[in-house]
């Protein structure tokens, strides 16, 4: 079928008008943003974005991932504004709903109580929405386990429901849910428990450094100094350039 020449003119327009791109040139572009985003190359995700931020309303992978790149960049509201876009562009990917979570999680610093009360709630349903979508999302339990676990009681905090969510983060990824398991009791005060948690976590995995300083503070905290200062040195080996273990260790009383 043959259109007439005028009559191309308002196709052309529509096709390669400022802010719109051809499908393939647009799946190219946010393939670059992430193979950039997992290399850490923050300004090369902006750039590969560009032509995708551009328009009015981004696409939800494009706001999100420029969410992402703002979040690193400590541009909070921004971020959070993005992230949420994302999620009302597509309200089906779990890993938007985390990443509204964690944006809400790092504005709670530094808040007021008011504020406080405002932003958990907030905080809390991104993450369980995210596990309504993907009852198996690793970061969607975490949310929730560490909410739990960190919330006051009067804002529904409870240790209970936090070793529930860690069980669930257990059954599929037992490092990480030794991990939380341990931050858990160790929050309730029961080193004895957190440090079973953090060894069983050792084992899994010895060389990560993380865990390793997680038992030796326990031990301190359990008066076992030889004991900690000896797991401190074991995680300098591992991590000799951490400040925060050289500070711990620091601190140690003599033995």
């Amino acid at each position: 079928m043959k259109y007439p020449i005028l009559m191309l003119f308002p196709l052309m327009a529509l096709l390669f008008a400022p802010g719109r791109l051809p499908a393939a040139s647009a799946d190219d572009a946010l393939a670059t943003a992430k193979a950039a985003w997992q290399k850490g190359d923050l300004a090369a995700v902006e750039t590969a974005l560009a032509p995708l931020t551009a328009a009015a309303t981004p696409s939800a992978p494009a706001a999100y991932y420029l969410g992402l790149v703002r979040q690193k960049q400590g541009r909070l509201p921004e971020a959070l504004k993005l992230l949420e876009q994302a999620v009302t562009l597509d309200p089906t990917q779990p890993d938007y709903h985390v990443a509204v979570g964690t944006a809400v999680a790092e504005q709670m610093r530094g808040a007021n109580f008011m504020q406080l009360a405002l932003l958990s709630g907030k905080m809390r349903k991104a993450y369980a929405k995210a596990v309504e979508l993907d009852p198996k999302h690793i970061g969607g339990l975490i949310g929730l386990a560490r909410y739990y676990s960190n919330a006051p009681e009067i804002a529904g905090g409870s240790s209970e429901k936090a070793r529930e969510f860690a069980q669930r983060i257990h059954a599929l990824v037992p490092l990480i849910g030794e991990q939380e398991l341990g931050q858990i009791a160790e929050r309730a005060e029961d080193f004895a428990g957190a440090l079973r948690h953090y060894e069983a976590a050792c084992a899994l995995k010895p060389e990560h450094a993380g865990t390793q300083a997680a038992a030796a503070r326990v031990l301190a905290k359990m008066g076992r100094t030889a004991e900690a200062r000896a797991r401190y040195e074991k995680v300098l080996v591992l991590a000799p350039n951490s400040e925060t273990v050289r500070a711990a260790l620091a601190k140690l009383p003599p033995s």
